[in-house]
């Protein structure tokens, strides 16, 4: 190692609340060793990144969360996402780690629920879109209606046309515009 003044070492995958502590004093007793006498400092600086979209992500993310031991070390780091004008929130470490931590278990219960909403869904034939693709907007109705027999749509992106519905007797929800009920909804229990 060849550093001359105090070392800022980052971290930035999820690791479980301590971890930095530990890292820290694994650092120091291997630079003692070595008669290396550097005040090390630790940051945690959690990535909120999706897969395949990382790069995007960075440069566009919703926030950014630096833990850090001083207020002084925290703006070092904060500097280097100065360009990004992203939200950033300073915090102690073991809060940082936390953060991370309970933002998953957030996305991971978000992620539970809908698919309990899907195996709803599925069984009542009902069908929500909440997504442009173009792949849904192309989607033909009349598959709706092949693969659910009687299906209740629920439109998010006013993907379709309530001529478009009307001709597959839907029952069809849109945001911003009538809906269109060609059947009587029974209540399911």
């Amino acid at each position: 190692m060849c550093a001359n003044s105090d070392i800022i070492v980052v971290t930035k995958s999820t690791v479980p609340v301590g971890t930095n502590n530990q890292m820290k004093e694994w650092i120091q007793e291997k630079l003692q060793g070595r008669h290396m006498y550097h005040m090390i400092h630790m940051v945690s600086n959690r990535e909120f990144l999706h897969e395949g979209s990382g790069i995007h992500d960075f440069f566009h993310g919703d926030r950014i969360v630096i833990g850090a031991e001083t207020e002084e070390i925290a703006q070092k780091v904060e500097r280097l996402y100065s360009k990004l004008l992203i939200e950033t929130f300073v915090t102690d470490i073991r809060s940082a780690e936390m953060i991370k931590y309970a933002s998953n278990a957030f996305l991971a219960t978000k992620i539970s629920f809908i698919n309990e909403i899907s195996n709803i869904c599925e069984k009542v034939d009902v069908a929500f879109i909440v997504t442009d693709w173009e792949c849904i907007r192309t989607y033909p109705l009349e598959r709706y209606v092949q693969l659910m027999g009687e299906p209740i749509l629920f439109d998010g992106r006013n993907c379709y046309t309530g001529k478009d519905v009307e001709k597959h007797r839907m029952d069809y929800y849109s945001v911003g515009r009538k809906s269109i009920r060609n059947r009587k909804v029974s209540t399911v229990y």
